[in-house]
């Protein structure tokens, strides 16, 4: 009877937060659109985002001056890129002085860049910045962000270090290199989920034995999750629940159960994702009563999209592949290294200073970890598009890994010198995970994406019986997805897309020009599979059309692929390559890869044998102290 008490008060305490949340989130965004705009500093904004998106496109590297990446959007070798196109996006909706009043306005977020309302997130962020817009530009916004990001992660630091000693402290220090910070503090993208997660820790920790009282700690979960709706336009937001809810565990002292240190995990998530979720909802409500539209239809076809349902890549080699792509970012050698560093440090404390002790926070900290793996199995086709920024959310497990090796070193005073028979019982579990590891490797293929798409081309228009021809030499084998630059106004007529091996007709397929709609990048539906040492011939044909189709073709030296010679339409030779990505399939993970990838599975298993293995595993204390 108490504890139907206790839950229905939750309930309606939990209720009142929410609506009270939502008011509170409307009032600030419709009070920032009440202020004006200066000119000044929206000239500078521009400007800077201008000259930042050119020639190379609007995705730089933090840690390069200049270079871009849209031909290796996907690459795991691009852990530090900014994404100055969303940022763009978020500072044209603060800057935004279309007419109505400032409650639609807030409803609506237009954005003149994409031209078009982007009504279905709440854009919370346009509070802060649209302030900040009134006293410094873009770059100014930057330093400022940089320098307040360095001092809140000082903080926690010390507060950690204080309370928990230095090994803690290096922890929290990992796990922020490992969110790379040049990326985060010249990136507004990526600094919102950075100051709910940070922000919300320091809270936490500062006032651990008010939240620790009557639940409070829930109510704050849930103000996490909503902040991160709020604020975040779906970057790595998992963060703002994993990094406070594993330096909450790790600083509580209370001498619990298993089951309880579990339970207040789920408890915590499940009032994250209410918090989360239910403001989105109510973002929907509210904004289609207000704006008398159905924003629910454009929110529910995006969750669809990014799930990968709508989309039809959401089978399991789909999502097991955006969980591996993601995870190919810490291959990066900072990255690596300091995970190496971690793991082998576990290992030769376990191995020189007598073993683990059962931490009874483990299987809270396991369970923290494998959220990461559910939230990317379960946003496959968000997760696997944006790895190069989604890929953070893995520091949710990384930090839970962390957690588990230190709360598996047993206290200075509890340290014993390792006994022989533990000693060769260690010897036997770690060789054990090392053979177990080697061979998985060996099974992992990969894929790769080119692009020679930039900002600068041309078209060429073709008619009906005219054709293109161009040599064509795969770099790999396995081709799973072309697309080829191909425009048309008018939807009758075809186009044939073929591919010879001298007179030989390898693939060949019509592609009806009424599916064209107003795209210049069209999708293959046959995967190729062909031999990287011979040279094709790759025809494009236009058929029974009423109407030119365009060609698009890159500027000459432009971005340029290997696999293309020189194209020739109708035997008059052309300048560029045509306008094409390619996405292969199959190849053999690099040697640096294989290491890595043994090293992520050494660390799994060892992680698998501290949680699971019982302690009566050689005698009384096993290898357990």
């Amino acid at each position: 009877m108490q504890s139907m008490k206790v839950f229905r008060s939750i309930i309606v305490k939990g209720f009142s937060v929410l609506i009270f949340g939502t008011v509170f989130a409307a009032m600030l965004l419709i009070l920032s659109f009440m202020l004006p705009v200066n000119s000044e500093n929206r000239e500078a904004t521009y400007n800077t985002l201008s000259a930042e998106s050119k020639p190379g496109g609007t995705y730089t590297r933090a840690a390069t001056s200049g270079e871009y990446y849209e031909n290796h959007y996907n690459s795991f070798l691009i852990s530090d890129g900014l994404d100055n196109a969303t940022d763009t996006v978020m500072l044209y909706t603060a800057l935004d002085t279309s007419d109505g009043n400032p409650l639609e306005r807030a409803m609506k977020c237009h954005n003149s860049i994409m031209n078009r309302d982007y009504s279905y997130y709440w854009h919370g962020y346009v509070s802060v910045l649209r302030p900040l817009l009134l006293m410094f530009n873009y770059v100014e916004i930057r330093m400022l962000n940089s320098a307040l990001q360095l001092f809140i992660t000082f903080l926690l630091i010390f507060f950690v270090a204080a309370k928990r000693g230095m090994r803690y402290a290096l922890m929290a220090l990992s796990s922020y290199i490992l969110l790379m910070p040049m990326a985060l503090s010249l990136s507004l993208q990526f600094s919102w989920i950075f100051y709910v997660s940070y922000g919300g820790t320091l809270v936490l920790i500062l006032k651990k034995n008010y939240f620790e009282k009557n639940y409070r700690y829930l109510y704050f979960f849930m103000i996490l999750g909503m902040a991160a709706c709020y604020f975040d336009l779906l970057t790595y937001p998992l963060f703002a629940w994993g990094m406070p809810i594993v330096w909450w565990i790790v600083l509580d002292d209370r001498p619990q159960k298993e089951f309880l240190w579990l339970k207040e995990v789920v408890n915590s998530g499940i009032a994250w994702i209410i918090g989360y979720a239910g403001i989105w909802l109510m973002k929907w409500i509210l904004g289609s009563a207000i704006l008398k539209t159905n924003i629910f239809e454009s929110a529910i076809n995006e969750i669809f999209l990014r799930s990968g349902i709508a989309e039809g890549d959401g089978s399991w080699s789909d999502r097991i592949n955006a969980i591996y792509l993601n995870w190919k970012h810490y291959e990066v050698k900072i990255f690596a290294v300091i995970l190496a560093v971690w793991l082998i440090f576990w290992i030769g404390r376990t191995f020189f200073m007598g073993g683990w002790q059962k931490d009874s926070k483990r299987f809270a900290y396991l369970l923290i970890g494998v959220s990461s793996i559910v939230w990317y199995f379960l946003l496959s086709n968000h997760t696997r598009g944006h790895n190069y920024f989604t890929y953070r959310i893995y520091g949710v497990s990384i930090l839970a890994f962390f957690a588990i090796v230190l709360g598996s070193i047993p206290s200075t005073a509890c340290e014993k010198t390792i006994q022989p028979k533990r000693r060769l019982c260690l010897i036997f579990l770690f060789l054990f995970v090392c053979i177990l590891s080697l061979p998985i490797p060996h099974f992992a293929r990969e894929e790769l994406h080119v692009i020679n798409g930039a900002e600068q081309f041309q078209t060429i228009s073709m008619l009906q019986g005219e054709q293109l021809e161009v040599s064509f030499s795969p770099t790999f084998n396995d081709i799973e997805e072309i697309r080829l630059g191909l425009q048309a106004l008018n939807d009758t007529g075809f186009c044939k897309v073929s591919l010879w091996n001298g007179d030989k007709l390898l693939y060949s397929e019509q592609l009806d020009l009424s599916t064209f709609g107003e795209s210049n990048f069209q999708q293959l539906k046959n995967a190729w599979h062909l031999n990287h040492e011979i040279t094709y011939k790759l025809l494009i044909e236009i058929e029974s059309a009423t109407e030119p189709v365009y060609v698009w073709i890159t500027e000459n030296g432009s971005m340029p692929l290997t696999e293309y010679g020189d194209i020739y339409i109708n035997g008059v030779k052309k300048d560029g390559q045509l306008l094409t990505g390619l996405t292969y399939w199959g190849m053999p993970a690099l040697r640096s890869t294989r290491i890595f990838i043994i090293m992520t599975w050494i660390g799994i298993l060892t992680v698998c044998a501290y949680v699971f293995l019982p302690s009566s595993i050689n005698g009384k204390q096993g290898i357990f102290s």
